[in-house]
């Protein structure tokens, strides 16, 4: 059985044939991926179809191009057997852009036009704030986005 997978830097046009090969490995509990550059379509190409069906925990580090719309689609899914996405100096853009945020997933959620019922919507968000911490390890001494202190631990039950 495999449980962890580690990986390590990984370019765009790798990451949508990884996703593909993840989709297969059915056995798979950990999924740790570091120095990742996700394609600009990553929430469709990457995130949207992960049905990895023992998938508990994803870690992704130092990673760029990662949307709120990828995590978005993580919780939309609702695996039921994932119960934690850390994510650790992950941007929206390059390393000098912003970093994302929880409350950038959530405010995605609450502003997509696909989601009808706000009752369904409050349910996801609160999907994200049990599944998903964001967290800023690398400080950085001028320029990009600095840490800001604010990171605050999900639940995991």
């Amino acid at each position: 059985m495999l449980t962890f997978i580690y990986l390590y830097q990984i370019v765009p046009s790798a990451a949508f044939h990884l996703f593909r090969a993840i989709k297969t490995w059915t056995n798979l509990q950990h999924l740790h991926l570091t120095n990742i550059a996700f394609p600009p379509n990553a929430h469709e190409t990457c995130f949207a179809n992960l049905t990895t069906p023992s998938l508990r925990t994803i870690y992704i580090g130092q990673s760029t191009f990662l949307s709120p719309q990828c995590i978005a689609a993580l919780c939309i899914a609702k695996h039921e057997a994932l119960e934690f996405i850390h994510l650790v100096d992950a941007y929206q853009e390059s390393i000098w852009g912003p970093r994302l945020r929880r409350s950038d997933v959530e405010s995605h959620i609450l502003e997509s036009s696909g989601l009808g019922d706000p009752i369904e919507a409050v349910e996801l968000v609160s999907v994200v704030r049990k599944w998903v911490l964001c967290e800023a390890r690398t400080e950085r001494t001028m320029g990009g986005d600095r840490a800001d202190g604010e990171v605050i631990p999900a639940v995991v039950n």
